[in-house]
Order: structure tokens, then C-alpha cells, then sequence
């Protein structure tokens, strides 16, 4: 019989062995990332400081000044339109040819749908089987005791028949 406390026992030091040496390479990523840092770290004050005197968006003043340029390059209102138009009639038309491959495969799979579907709902037709003769054979024990015999069949209310075939 396995011992249920020292199989968790095994299984919780397998996972504190697994934590501890993912701690321990968390602590040299750090300490590899803090080296790294401070080794750029003095190179980055030799950089060149933005001039923060002069600013880099324009002024309103600016943008009012421009805004007739920028205006004149948008596109016009009858432009807008007719684009929007030819892209919803390319839309339709990439809808009507999508729609027609659609209908040319699922076509023949919709007729064999419907031919199963015939299939089943039909009432199932009722068949007869008429029995021509019965012919049986067999053996018979080679002496019976008769009285053993027609006790045993009184007993079980059996009578002896025999088999008629009937010819048709």
C-alpha cells in the first residue's frame, strides 16, 4: 500500500525545490537587469536635452493660418457621396455572388436532405408471410418406458401431436 503522507510529503518538496530555484533566477534576472541599468545610466546624461523653449505643435494662430490649405486638399461633399455609393454597390455585388455560391452548394445537399427526410416520413409498408407447411423430423428414443412416458406428459399437461405438413 503506497503511503498517502509521504507521497505529499515528496510531492511538497518537489514543488518548494521548484520555487526556490524559480526565485533564485528571478534574483539573478535582477540583479543582471540592475547592472545592466547602471552601466547605461551615465550615458544617458550625455544625451542632448530638448529645447523646451521653442515649441514643436503649432500655435492656433498657426493652425488658422494652414486651415484653408488642409481644407482645400479634404474631399468634397458630392465626392464623399458617390464614393459611398460605389463602395455599397460593390458591397451588393460581392453579397449576390456569395449568396449564388452559397445556394449552388448547399443545392444538392438541401435535395438529398429532403430525399432522407422522404425517406423516413414514409409509412412503413406491411408485409405478410404465409406459412406453406411444417415438416418436422427428429429422432424418438429408442424404447421408452410407455407408462414413464405418458405420466411424464400428464404431469406437465403435454399431449402427443404429430406434425400434419399441409401442401398447398
Amino acid at each position: 500500500m503506497i503511503d498517502t503522507r509521504a507521497v505529499g510529503q515528496e510531492l511538497q518538496d518537489q514543488v518548494l525545490g521548484a520555487a526556490r530555484k524559480g526565485r533564485e533566477r528571478v534574483t539573478s534576472t535582477v540583479k543582471t537587469v540592475t547592472a545592466t541599468a547602471q552601466q547605461i545610466r551615465p550615458q544617458l546624461a550625455s544625451l542632448p536635452k530638448p529645447n523646451l523653449t521653442r515649441p514643436t505643435l503649432p500655435t492656433p494662430a498657426q493652425v488658422r493660418e494652414k486651415a484653408p490649405a488642409l481644407a482645400a486638399k479634404l474631399p468634397k461633399p458630392h465626392q464623399l457621396m458617390s464614393g459611398a455609393q460605389g463602395l455599397a454597390e460593390h458591397a451588393r455585388s460581392v453579397q449576390r455572388i456569395v449568396i449564388e455560391q452559397v445556394r449552388t452548394v448547399a443545392a444538392p445537399l438541401a435535395q438529398q436532405a429532403a430525399d432522407r427526410l422522404a425517406r423516413v416520413a414514409q409509412p412503413a409498408q406491411q408485409t405478410t408471410t404465409r406459412v406453406r407447411g411444417v415438416q418436422v423430423t427428429g429422432t424418438t428414443p429408442a424404447k421408452e418406458d410407455s407408462a414413464t412416458t405418458k405420466a411424464g406428459r400428464a404431469a406437465t399437461g403435454q399431449q402427443k401431436t404429430k406434425a400434419k405438413p399441409t401442401g398447398n
